[in-house]
Formats: C-alpha cells, structure tokens, sequence
C-alpha cells in the first residue's frame, strides 16, 4: 500500500486543512496516511494515525513513499530537512499568495515571504494549484517547474438540525421581513463583505446573516452603524455545524477579492442554495452564467442586479450549477485526481 505524510500547521477547522482531511477521509482505505501538525491545535480529527512535531524536529522521510504538505511553515519545514533528498514531495497552493498577503500582511512580511518561501519552493517535486487560473498565476512568475492543477471537492452537506435555538429565532424573524443573504467565512478584507452591507443599504428588502468570525468584524458592523443597517444584519460567530443554516439562506453570498476554490461556495451549490457571487477568476472559471449570478467587485448597483437576477432565475440557476458540481467538484473527484498524483510521483522515482 502507498505510504503517504500529510503535513500541516495545525489541525484547526480551517480550509486547507479540511481538504487535508477530506483527502484522508476519500482515500484511506487505499493510502496508509499519517499526519504530522506543528502547532498543538487539534480540534479537527483524522482517521488515520497523527503525530505533533516540532519545525526542527526531522521526520523519517525515508519511511513515505510521498510528503504531501498544505500551508508555508510545513512547506518550509520540508525544504529546511531537504526531504526531496529522501522521498517525493509535493505541495498544495490554496490561495493567490501575493494578492492574499496585501490584505493580511505588511509590504516588508511580504517582502521576506516571497524570498523564504516561493524563492525556495522548487527544492519540491510538484506543486499542485487549486484552479487552472491559479495555475497560470505561479507559471507566469516561473517558481516552479512542475506545476498542476487538482480542484477542491466537497459532498453534499448532511443537514445535522443543531442550529442554536437563539440563532434559529433571530434567522426566522429576518425572513419573515426580508430577503435573507447568507454568507460563511473566516472572514479578512480580502473576502469583500463590506460590499453586502453596502447593498443592503440601497435595498431595504435584504438582510445579512454572516457564520463565522474574523479581523474585520468590528470595521463591519461600524459600517452597518454608519449605513443604518444594523437592524437588518445578524452575525452568528463561529458554528461547528455552519452547513446547517444554508438552507435558511435565500442566496448564498461570495463577495471575495481573492479566493482558491471556496469549500463554503461548493457547500451552498451542492445544497442547491442560489449562489450570487464576485466575477472573480476563481468562480468564473468553476461554473457559468447559468449556474450562479455574477456581480462586479465594488459595483453595489451590479450586486443589487445579481441578486435580482438570482431571485427571477434560482431553480434553473440551481440546478445547472448541482449537474456541474456533480460531475467535477465531489470529494471523490478530487481524492482520486490527487491519488493518481501520488502514484505518478511514485512511478517516476521507480523509473529514475
């Protein structure tokens, strides 16, 4: 049986990590997996032997036939030990590094991540992208010399009814006034939600339920202060089952300046919830303008359209988008994409 490391920061309930997980999960019974974590956050667990190291702690590289690592420090981790020199190692991209970081971090952090890391990321195999898009991205800044593409793949969300009784209360009553958006995010400023309290701002008939909690949450709701729409927005915080409320959402919002392939924007098309998002390269190249509606960054009026039009057009709109989630974007789909990666690895080390 193939031996494979996954290597992460963490075991946090993040999304890196859950398609980590979701690799696990799809392929365990034909992988013998173990996953090694850096930082003592456990919180999501993994059907598979786990194992808490530290960055200078070296691994048996030996013992795996591929690492497969998610996220810088273990990308770092794996070029600081030289583990190529011992094993196949590839790595997966979840974001557009250099547009990520100027939402996250300052010019000089910025500055030090490209030379540590992308500098140095060719000392491994391959690099996997989440999109063709993202793909193209690292190629035309000539990082990597074998770079592919695996999308993301989710199931179709299992309804487990553990909403919070207060969140349930205070949902039902903004739909039975309004158009409820629903959106579920770890949120920063790269995630665009600023534009969904602007259009509630120009539509009184909408309301705003956010799942999720992050940096810009306080810069948010001073908005909704500003723009007097606080009434008519309810930010629940983080919910361990957030796929629970997607069908309390009337469409599902995806506002993002910059995105990998959204785990929680399959989520919503796998439930059939309609899905109004940015016209971003991330989403454009997944589904067409018969499957979500599409808005401009930054034109509220163009917002207001999409999800208009989304309103008219949700049962064909939804329906297209499920046939196409179906046939490319399952768990299975992409395990599988990223066990035919791993045994290519394999075969061309036996052939060398």
């Amino acid at each position: 049986m193939l031996k494979v490391a996954i290597l992460l920061p963490s075991l946090a309930r993040t999304g890196p990590i859950f398609v980590a997980h979701k690799i696990v999960e799809n392929l365990k019974h034909e992988v013998d997996f173990t996953v090694f974590y850096l930082d003592k956050i456990e919180h999501l667990p993994f059907d598979c032997k786990t194992v808490k190291i530290g960055f200078f702690e070296k691994i048996n590289f030996k013992e795996f036939d591929v690492i497969h690592s998610h996220m810088m420090r273990p990308d770092l981790y794996l070029i600081y030990h030289k583990a190529s020199l011992y094993t196949k190692t590839v790595t997966t991209f979840h974001q557009y590094i250099f547009q990520n970081f100027k939402y996250t971090h300052n010019a000089v952090i910025s500055f030090i991540i490209k030379k540590l890391w992308l500098f140095r990321i060719s000392k491994l195999n391959q690099i996997v992208c989440l999109s063709k898009g993202m793909k193209d991205y690292y190629n035309n800044k000539n990082i990597h010399p074998s770079i592919s593409n695996i999308y993301n793949g989710v199931n179709i969300p299992t309804i487990n009814n553990e909403i919070d009784s207060d969140d349930l209360h205070k949902i039902q009553a903004l739909k039975s006034k309004y158009i409820v958006l629903g959106s579920m995010a770890k949120y920063d400023a790269r995630k665009g939600l600023e534009q969904i309290i602007k259009v509630l701002a120009i539509n009184p008939k909408l309301a705003f339920v956010l799942i999720g909690d992050g940096s810009e949450k306080e810069n948010l709701l001073a908005l909704a202060n500003q723009l007097n729409v606080s009434d008519r927005l309810f930010f629940a915080g983080f919910r361990k089952h957030s796929t629970d409320y997607l069908p309390l959402f009337d469409i599902y919002l995806a506002p993002s300046r910059s995105e990998g392939v959204s785990l929680a924007l399959l989520e919503a098309v796998a439930s059939k919830t309609p899905v109004v998002c940015s016209d971003i390269i991330s989403f454009t190249e997944l589904f067409g303008n018969d499957e979500l509606s599409f808005f401009e960054l930054d034109n509220i009026d163009s917002l207001n359209n999409a999800i208009a039009f989304s309103l008219a057009n949700s049962r064909e709109l939804v329906e297209k988008a499920f046939e196409k989630y179906s046939n490319n974007f399952t768990e299975t789909f992409m395990a599988q994409n990223y066990l035919k990666l791993y045994n290519k690895l394999v075969n061309k080390n036996t052939s060398n």
